[in-house]
């Protein structure tokens, strides 16, 4: 025999995701009609932020414009070009770029897979007690857009391999 797990959603509302919000009244007022949703799902508008729509080898939708290119993504502001593809040729005058940018923390996306940039060149972030989170440049991408939902002050440092 199964056993259904119910909600009483007046008293115990289920927790929803921070990206959306129930757009509806509570289910005694719902209406009877099979044809319309009891509960509507919609993002929230995240006005003034810059929003990464997509993310695939491509290069990253960044507020409907595509970038093929490394680049630094702050949570407000001008997106910036980051000249370089590789974690290995990063140098501490890449992350002085960043730390101008004053986040608490950074994410770097470090192409497909993940790859490390040198202990030294961190320094820059290390002396102004920025944090750094490395992770593929797919992952950064969505961990940016939770952070920024959060209204939390993020750079996303993402490596995007040059158009051939």
């Amino acid at each position: 025999m199964l056993q259904r797990k119910t909600y009483n959603l007046t008293t115990a509302p289920l927790p929803l995701p921070r990206l959306f919000r129930c757009a509806g009244a509570l289910p005694s007022a719902l209406p009877t009609d099979s044809s319309e949703p009891a509960v509507k799902l919609q993002p929230d508008r995240i006005d003034s932020a810059n929003v990464i729509g997509a993310h695939g080898p491509e290069g990253v939708t960044i507020n409907g414009q595509l970038h093929t290119r490394s680049i630094l993504v702050p949570h407000t502001g001008g997106i910036e070009d980051w000249p370089c593809s590789d974690p290995l040729q990063l140098t501490a005058e890449h992350f002085e770029q960043v730390a101008r940018l004053q986040p608490e923390v950074v994410l770097f996306g470090s192409g497909p897979r993940l790859r490390f940039p040198r202990p030294e060149a961190l320094r820059p972030l290390v002396e102004r007690g920025i944090g750094m989170e490395t992770m593929d440049t797919a992952a950064a991408c969505r961990t940016y857009n939770v952070l920024i939902s959060e209204g939390r002050s993020v750079v996303a440092a993402l490596l995007l391999a040059a158009p051939a």
